[in-house]
């Protein structure tokens, strides 16, 4: 994550251990193994998906039909209906651990009607670190367990654009983006870390037609 702009050291690790630091013309490695920093986070985590193993796919399709939404004190709920003709996708980014304040029912009827229309909602947080939980406070609980609402977890920003953008050129299938949403594709979530989420290694998809395998 780019946390600097004028600075060599421009980026840092977000909610993970730095693997590495530079020091001089010398790398300093803080693990060591195949696995390096995997067993900080769950030692009992089973494998990548098992194409990894087989050789490199790419896949050259994209769904740029999606915007990032900041939540700001009084904005008006209606830029929902007004983002609906452009996007398919909003990466909301809310209050602290995942507020949405709603003191009318507006928030919550337009963001229903967002998604009943087939489009999804990433939920994720303002804070650079630690991530968010839903159901702390009553203003998040709303949208905890919510059908096409997706839960940014501890992921940023930028991740949840682009991983957003990929699942929505492979599928518009609601479970089929749940499950590769919350699949953990080289540690860029803290893995298992939703009692719900499906395990990353129950999980199959065929290559879509545009992938190539190399």
């Amino acid at each position: 994550h780019k946390q600097r702009t004028l600075s060599f050291n421009a980026f840092t690790s977000m909610n993970f251990p730095a693997l590495a630091h530079i020091r001089g013309n010398r790398i300093i490695r803080s693990y060591t193994g195949a696995d390096a920093g995997v067993v900080c986070l769950d030692e009992k985590a089973g494998p990548h998906d098992s194409r990894t193993h087989t050789g490199l796919q790419t896949y050259t399709k994209l769904n740029e039909r999606v915007i990032v939404l900041k939540l700001t004190p009084e904005l008006n709920p209606s830029i929902f209906y007004l983002l609906k003709r452009d996007y398919d996708a909003i990466v909301l980014e809310t209050f602290g651990i995942g507020g949405i304040p709603d003191h009318d029912g507006e928030y919550e009827k337009a963001i229903n009607d967002w998604i009943s229309s087939g489009r999804i909602i990433v939920v994720t947080t303002q804070v650079p670190e630690e991530g968010l939980d839903l159901g702390v406070y009553q203003v998040g609980s709303t949208y905890a367990h919510k059908d096409g609402i997706l839960a940014g977890d501890d992921m940023s920003t930028e991740a949840l654009v682009a991983k957003t953008m990929w699942i929505l050129g492979q599928t518009h299938d609601q479970r089929e983006i749940s499950e590769l949403f919350y699949r953990v594709v080289f540690y860029d979530r803290v893995p298992n870390q939703r009692a719900d989420s499906p395990k990353e290694q129950d999980i199959s998809f065929p290559a879509p037609q545009d992938a190539k395998a190399l």
